[in-house]
């Protein structure tokens, strides 16, 4: 039985890689820096060791993951997060003979860099939002009075909303701009797009080739925060364009491994526009797992150079829900939330899935719930100490 060591294991879209290969027949290890997480109480997760923090602990994780290669014999390694996704490429020969399917440092870093990202794809021919690249602070004032408003600032480099801000005049531009510099060096520039539209998700895996292996696509129709973040009910749709530029992309940027790459679609003009891409696996990959375009096990079977048939997902308007506690902090939060077409508890599609939820595998939902408490006590504490340190 083939062994495959699962990285980042306190996400869901880690609990959905363990269960996809332990269905499959892997031998699945779990690692995490988290001791209460989701995959180690899956019923296919046969075991669970400690991995350092790989942004915190870099050089201390990178020693750990050899010894547990070596110790537990690993057969392939499914990083899951951008840094862990990073300090792997940059680090190769810590995985020995050990197989993984991860791009090139160079296209990585087009990927993960916003700022390479936009102008590789607008060399491409794709849309994407007016961007303003500075490659010194003090371009700044050249720029500023050119700029539409409203605008965004986006660091090159980070994951989730962290350091994201958004300006309505060159005032607010030029203080912002500043204040994010210090920690994102040199973020980019971009109109803000407003009015209706809708957000889409191309995942991908291509091989070492760089040949397209799996594909599905969606579209979020709830997100927390409710003004934009994470998708909370998502659902399969078909856009040929967008997937076809997609691909092309991908393939010129000679990709390798999964990709997530995000657009917003006009719902007035259909005009779209690239967003990002994530250079790891998607949070929201259970839907597709679960309609049959096996993510996990494509990346797995390919890293260790088995024949993959293409696998393009071909199940639309289905939908997928991420309970707890993404859809429940929408409920909570959103003043539209008794208007909803797709209800929250109840007037839900017969066709829904769950990103967590699973009666087949249902220790992972209780850990969860056990670990979100665990957090929301963590967080009071340290507030607390913030606070009691403040008036010393």
């Amino acid at each position: 039985m083939q062994k495959v060591l699962v990285t980042d294991c306190e996400s869901r879209k880690a609990l959905c890689a363990v269960r996809s290969l332990g269905k499959q027949g892997f031998h699945v290890i779990a690692g995490s820096d988290k001791k209460i997480n989701m995959s180690r109480s899956s019923k296919y997760c046969a075991s669970f060791v400690h991995l350092p923090n790989p942004i915190d602990e870099k050089d201390i994780f990178l020693e750990e993951l050899e010894s547990v290669i070596d110790a537990y014999e690993i057969d392939v390694v499914m990083p899951m997060e951008d840094e862990t996704v990073g300090l792997i490429i940059s680090n190769i020969e810590v995985l020995n003979n050990t197989k993984t399917l991860l791009p090139e440092y160079d296209s990585f870093m087009i990927a993960r860099d916003k700022g390479k990202t936009m102008k590789n794809a607008i060399e491409h021919g794709i849309t994407c939002p007016t961007t303003y690249f500075l490659n010194d602070i003090n371009e700044l004032q050249e720029i500023i009075s050119h700029i539409e408003y409203p605008a965004i600032i986006k660091p090159r480099l980070s994951s989730g909303s962290r350091g994201i801000a958004y300006v309505e005049n060159s005032e607010q531009l030029n203080s912002k701009y500043k204040e994010i510099h210090e920690d994102y060096p040199l973020p980019i520039v971009q109109r803000y797009i407003t009015g209706e539209f809708d957000k889409i998700q191309v995942l991908v895996i291509l091989d070492q080739n760089h040949e397209l292996k799996a594909a599905c696509t969606y579209q979020g129709i709830r997100e927390f925060p409710v003004e934009g973040g994470p998708v909370t009910l998502w659902k399969t749709i078909s856009l040929p364009e967008i997937e076809n530029k997609t691909i092309e992309f991908m393939k010129k940027i000679r990709w390798t491994g999964f990709a997530e790459v995000e657009f917003i679609v006009d719902q007035r003009t259909g005009e779209y526009f690239l967003m990002e891409i994530n250079p790891r696996f998607s949070a929201n990959i259970a839907l597709a797992v679960q309609l049959g375009t096996d993510f996990p096990n494509v990346f797995a079977k390919l890293a260790l150079n088995k024949k993959i048939d293409l696998l393009k997902n071909n199940k639309f308007e289905e939908y997928c829900q991420w309970l707890i506690p993404g859809d429940i902090l929408n409920f909570v939060f959103n003043k539209d939330r008794f208007e909803q077409e797709i209800g929250y508890f109840l007037k839900k599609p017969t066709n829904i899935h769950y990103a967590i939820f699973s009666k087949d595998d249902f220790k992972p939902i209780v850990a969860n719930v056990f670990s979100l408490i665990l957090n929301t006590f963590g967080n009071i504490k340290n507030l607390k100490a913030k606070l009691s340190s403040s008036k010393r």
